[in-house]
């Protein structure tokens, strides 16, 4: 409760047994009195059977003051412990990220690698977040076994922004520096250095503030990359190991319209592939008549569909037909004046590509099929747009809240399915017909207190009908499963 008192420091010292009794007295002969002047015809065993109930309580809650030999008992402990500090955070992306995933491999946004984003910008404000937008966290652990970890005390966190990568060594040497000597390189509101922040007593987790903001681009310093550090200001009694995150760039905004998505979509401009700059694009858009320029008769064994390459799907097919010929590779490299390694990054992020794909997820468990909608790739996984219980249909969305609760076990374990390693129960579905009872309402005797085991992903077909999903998916294991996956 947010009225709880707290311990004041100063009695740490006190025998706990001891003092729990004197407290434990005063507040019985307080009760009583208190009582009386309340009702003067109060039952005085009534008074304290409910004291002694609410004592009880108490005790029970484990609150501050039902132990004073605990807390002291602990001090020692943590000191005694060896603690680390770590970025994490936690990724609003769905798709996973194996190649092989028949649902995932249209999604352009997979699960983040890093907790920071590649690149930042100049007085950017409200945007210091991680790739998918979620925020940038700082967790204390202890460092044997990587669990969270709280201490008794507050404890101050510095953030530092440092050039390069800080090994360690020689921490002043890497401070990254503002403009001018009065400027910080990284700001909170108003120019400070380092920004500070708190982890409360008895809690492991802070958030980093997305409006943190930097003054000065990294290309202009001597490593091109900065790095976030966080580590203890030094006035907690217990030590505390830093935390650096992986480098990133910080631009400016002009940098923006060059940003490249991590996976394009096919049917994008070839211009959004990475090494595919203004004047390659350029040579791109006009091939055909870049090759008469320079009397090269270069023989495309693939449809261009126009005087150059235009789109991703063009540049991947150019690059299929390249690659089987090291002297035609060659002459298209000078030709584009690319070199072998911005080539082959560029091909690299065109194999990345994804197609539009708006086919429907689903997922199956006994007679219970969820559909959850998908656009160009990407799950929604907040709820299911429709519920299938053998030939009946059921709309969330026409569902009141009662209703609704006889699916919500469905819905959890779908989505802890989803996020198991090859999404067990999970398929892509073509559209459920129509021509079933639409708005047959939940009787009251439906059984959805016992979840059916969710069937394992054996099959990558593209579609797959109705009556083929509710054939044979009973199998044995539902609750190891679900205990595993919490």
């Amino acid at each position: 409760m947010s009225d709880e008192p707290t311990l004041p420091a100063a009695l740490l010292g006190f025998q706990g047994e001891e003092l729990e009794n004197y407290v434990r007295a005063r507040i019985r002969h307080f009760a009583r009195r208190f009582a009386t002047r309340i009702n003067p015809l109060a039952d005085a065993n009534a008074v304290e059977e409910v004291l002694e109930n609410v004592l009880k309580e108490e005790i029970e809650a484990n609150v501050e003051v039902e132990s004073t030999r605990v807390k002291r008992e602990k001090r020692p402990e943590e000191a005694n412990r060896s603690y680390k500090l770590k970025f994490l955070h936690l990724c609003q992306n769905v798709g996973c990220r194996l190649s092989s995933c028949q649902l995932c491999k249209n999604n352009p946004d997979v699960v983040c690698e890093k907790d920071f984003a590649k690149s930042y910008y100049i007085g950017d404000s409200g945007k210091f977040t991680a790739a998918c937008r979620a925020n940038i966290l700082v967790e204390l652990i202890e460092e044997d076994s990587g669990e969270a970890a709280t201490l008794q005390e507050d404890l101050t966190i510095e953030l530092w922004a440092l050039e390069g990568t800080y090994n360690g060594e020689d921490f002043d040497a890497h401070i990254a520096q503002g403009e001018k000597p009065t400027e910080s390189f990284m700001t909170l509101g108003k120019a400070n250095q380092p920004i500070c922040l708190t982890i409360p007593a008895n809690e492991s987790i802070l958030e980093v503030p997305a409006d943190l903001t930097f003054t000065r681009g990294s290309e202009k310093l001597d490593a091109k990359s900065v790095m976030l550090c966080a580590r203890s200001s030094g006035q907690s009694t217990i030590p505390v190991k830093e935390a650096c995150s992986d480098t990133f760039r910080v631009l400016t905004r002009r940098s923006r319209l060059s940003l490249k998505p991590d996976r394009p979509s096919i049917e994008a401009s070839v211009k959004s592939l990475c090494c595919i700059g203004d004047k390659t694009f350029e040579k791109l858009q006009n091939l055909k008549e870049e090759c008469a320029k320079q009397n090269l008769d270069l023989d495309f064994a693939t449809p261009l569909g126009g005087p150059g390459v235009t789109t991703v799907r063009e540049f991947c097919e150019m690059s299929i037909a390249v690659e089987k010929d090291p002297v035609l590779k060659d002459r298209v490299l000078k030709l584009l004046g690319m070199s072998e390694e911005s080539w082959a990054e560029a091909s690299r992020h065109a194999s990345t590509a994804v197609i539009q794909d708006n086919v429907n997820r689903v997922w199956v468990s006994g007679d219970i099929v969820l559909v959850y909608e998908c656009i160009l790739g990407k799950v929604d996984l907040s709820a299911p747009k429709q519920v299938w219980r053998s030939e009946n249909l059921y709309l969330p969305e026409n569902m009141d809240p009662s209703e609704w609760s006889n699916w919500c076990d469905y819905h959890d374990c779908a989505c802890r399915c989803w996020f198991a390693v090859g999404h067990p129960g999970w398929r892509r579905a073509t559209h459920l017909a129509s021509s079933h009872n639409s708005s047959v309402p939940l009787s009251d005797s439906t059984n959805t207190d016992r979840i059916e085991t969710p069937l394992p992903l054996v099959s990558t077909d593209d579609t797959i009908r109705l009556e083929d999903l509710l054939q044979n998916l009973d199998v044995e294991g539902a609750s190891s499963f679900l205990d595993s996956s919490t």
